[in-house]
């Protein structure tokens, strides 16, 4: 555009205040390839501008033009280039440094604690019910939470230190110095607090594994192993709780991925057996039934106790495998009974991890599947009360959708947990089973015998049947009897024999009687 009477000149435009007055002005566009980037303003030339000056720019302004679109590749390259980085190194959901960053900077902390002769906790966290959410709200429920944990995490700790979600529900902070077990117990509040997403309100806990160098003086990638093994240590206990890893537990660990590793044959080459204990009318000295316990002839460690293995199953896919094992084997014997006219019933200890799982309607409804309903009614299932007492709702809505498939249930090792009356009376069991260790010492000690008592005496008011365990000598079994319980089981009856073997010891027991 040339215009040498700018001041008549219908195109002008105004000019900010303080800025000279134009006669007359040339104004070259500047272009990179079809696109219009820019301008180049030439004005108050003593002689008329023309198109001939105008071409005569040309050249140079075809150079402005390449050099600014080639800076502009250039921040598009770089803007590329940080976005791949940050890709690469950071969570797409929380912005938080992902696994590969995380060994980075871990490494880093390593070598920084080595220089000042500091310490470096690794924390193992994983958020416990994370799966409910998605499962009952959908995914994007679940992400908002995420993204939520994330954010309280990296609020909860100090600037310097370091929070990483390695994927799914599990995060990862590296902390320098720490002082006081009161920051992992910080973090663990910040994760209870509840989540608000619109209409939904809902609360998670986490349990976290904490290991601390240089006092376990191991590399990075074992320190992530022992955060994460105490991190199982902390669900074990109860989740909702962090875990120190130390050595004597480091070796338990070391069993645990063994067993883990093994346990796939034993069910496969079928190395695993149900070991039966029976339960005694103890007025009628008559067999009501057994208890199924499970065994595992391990080839090389001989027979394996359930205290040796399972408690390393637990919350693994492996306990839900063998819990399916459990109720199939009690089937079959219940079955093998009913062809020889043997009325007994069979109780069947749960894994308490495969019974709040989602698989364990289903499973019990296929191993049942077949029996008739004087069948289904011999068939107990003995839940811990530890394990009713954790999540009280569900286990109701559990136990009673179990009952309506036809089978029986028992509160195992009663009077070890915290249970009040009114849970007492809603949850619905047929059967209360004293713990053994008020059981065993309440000859000797006056304050379990009023415990097992008070036991007889609450089941009765609430029309629940009461077995003891624990049953070791005569004098035992005589004041149970006294006090108004008159089932039991226990070492002085029989201690827990393979299935043939218990076979011919009730044939025994029953010729003994008939002798009597």
């Amino acid at each position: 555009m040339v215009s040498n009477e700018f001041a008549a000149d219908p195109r002008r435009g105004g000019l900010p205040d303080g800025h000279p007055t134009i006669s007359s002005y040339i104004g070259v566009p500047i272009f990179s390839g079809d696109a219009h980037i820019g301008l180049v303003g030439l004005a108050n030339r003593p002689t008329p501008y023309s198109d001939k000056i105008a071409h005569e720019l040309e050249p140079l302004l075809q150079t402005v033009g390449q050099l600014i679109e080639r800076k502009r590749l250039f921040q598009e390259k770089m803007e590329h280039a940080r976005k791949l980085e940050r890709a690469a190194n950071y969570d797409a959901l929380t912005g938080l440094p992902n696994r590969s960053r995380l060994t980075e900077l871990f490494e880093q902390e390593l070598l920084e604690a080595d220089k000042r002769s500091g310490s470096v906790s690794v924390c193992f966290l994983d958020l416990d019910g994370f799966k409910d959410i998605n499962d009952n709200h959908g995914h994007s429920v679940g992400d908002y939470a995420l993204k939520t944990i994330a954010d309280r995490l990296s609020n909860s700790i100090r600037e310097h230190d370091i929070v990483s979600r390695l994927g799914g529900d599990e995060f990862v902070a590296i902390l320098r110095d720490v002082d006081s077990h009161q920051v992992y117990e910080r973090m663990l509040k910040a994760i209870r607090e509840p989540i608000q997403f619109g209409q939904f309100r809902f609360e998670l806990s986490g349990s976290m594994g904490v290991t601390v160098y240089p006092g376990d003086d191991a590399d990075s990638d074992m320190l992530m192993r022992h955060a994460d093994q105490a991190m199982y240590a902390a669900k074990e206990s109860g989740k909702n709780q962090f875990q120190i890893f130390d050595l004597e537990t480091h070796v338990t660990r070391k069993e645990r991925v063994k067993i883990l590793e093994q346990i796939p044959e034993a069910l496969q080459k079928r190395q695993l057996e149900l070991f039966l204990q029976p339960k005694i009318n103890i007025e009628q000295q008559s067999i009501l039934g057994f208890e199924a316990l499970i065994r595992w002839n391990h080839p090389e460690e001989g027979l394996l106790t359930p205290v040796q293995f399972l408690p390393h199953l637990e919350y693994t896919e492996y306990a839900i495998a063998v819990g399916r094992f459990v109720l199939n084997e009690a089937v079959r014997f219940l079955r093998y009974w009913q062809d020889h006219g043997v009325s007994c019933s069979i109780s069947v200890n749960l894994s308490p991890s495969h019974f709040l799982s989602d698989h364990f309607l289903g499973d019990l409804a296929g191993s049942i599947a077949g029996l008739d309903e004087a069948m289904r009614s011999r068939l107990i299932l003995e839940i811990l009360e530890t394990t009713a007492l954790d999540d009280a709702r569900s286990v109701i809505r559990l136990l009673t959708e179990c009952r309506a498939l036809g089978v029986e249930v028992s509160m195992d090792d009663f009077g070890t947990g915290y249970s009040s009356l009114d849970y007492f009376r809603k949850l619905p069991a047929d059967e209360i089973k004293i713990d053994r260790s008020f059981v065993t010492d309440m000859l000797q000690d006056p304050d379990d015998e009023m415990i097992v008592g008070a036991i007889i005496g609450l089941s009765k008011h609430f029309r629940r049947r009461v077995i003891a365990e624990g049953i070791e000598n005569k004098a035992t079994a005589d004041k149970l009897l006294q006090l108004g319980c008159v089932i039991g089981q226990g070492y002085y009856f029989a201690r827990p024999m393979p299935f043939s073997e218990a076979m011919a010891w009730a044939e025994d027991f029953k010729a003994k009687r008939r002798c009597r």
